[in-house]
């Protein structure tokens, strides 16, 4: 197999400049190469808050979380970095702000996901049980931790500290308002209420 296949290269490089082929190859190589390079370093200098603003997105999980903003996020980003790569930098600048703005967004919404999501399920579920007709006060408290957990990101996503301990004590209110409720109602049907 090997010696039929170097009979077949000789055959097709027979009669043809070898040396020249392939530099003339190696030129094209490196002139796309050169192009490459001139577009991620042009791209990095035009967009560079963007491309923070994409990463931080993706590291706050919004590709998961946030599926539907994300691609509408992620296609104005590739529609900027397009634009770097024509050369078109005003274009360019013009999208990569619609991506960022778009991109900070799915980021915040990633973050109170990934920190609010089960606990504003436990609070949905709690007012399908009628929790609140119960124990009000325990619902209250926990419907206004996470409110406050939510301002919290909404002033800085970055320190989660707070807004993580305010969702805890929210889901523990939550439960606790679920529990207080599953004893009254147990009650009231004890008595035939």
């Amino acid at each position: 197999d090997a010696i039929e296949a170097l009979k077949d290269l000789e055959k097709y490089y027979s009669g043809k400049p070898r040396t020249d082929r392939l530099q003339k190859e190696g030129d094209e190589v490196q002139l796309e190469i050169t192009k490459v390079q001139q577009i991620a370093a042009l791209s990095q200098k035009t967009l560079s808050s963007i491309i923070k603003a994409y990463d931080d997105a993706v590291v706050a999980g919004a590709p998961k979380n946030q599926a539907d903003a994300w691609k509408k996020a992620q296609l104005r980003f590739i529609q900027a970095v397009a634009k770097v790569e024509v050369n078109d930098l005003d274009a360019a600048r013009a999208k990569g702000a619609e991506a960022e703005v778009l991109l900070r967004e799915v980021e915040l919404l990633a973050i109170k996901t990934n920190i609010l999501a089960e606990v504003r399920s436990l609070i949905a579920q709690a007012q399908i049980n009628k929790v609140p007709d119960y124990a009000p006060r325990s619902f209250a408290v926990a419907q206004q931790q996470v409110a406050l957990a939510d301002q919290q990101l909404n002033r800085n996503r970055y320190d989660l500290e707070e807004p993580k301990r305010l969702s805890a004590q929210a889901l523990y209110e939550v439960k606790h308002a679920q529990y207080l409720a599953d004893l009254i109602q147990h009650a009231l049907a004890k008595e035939g209420v």
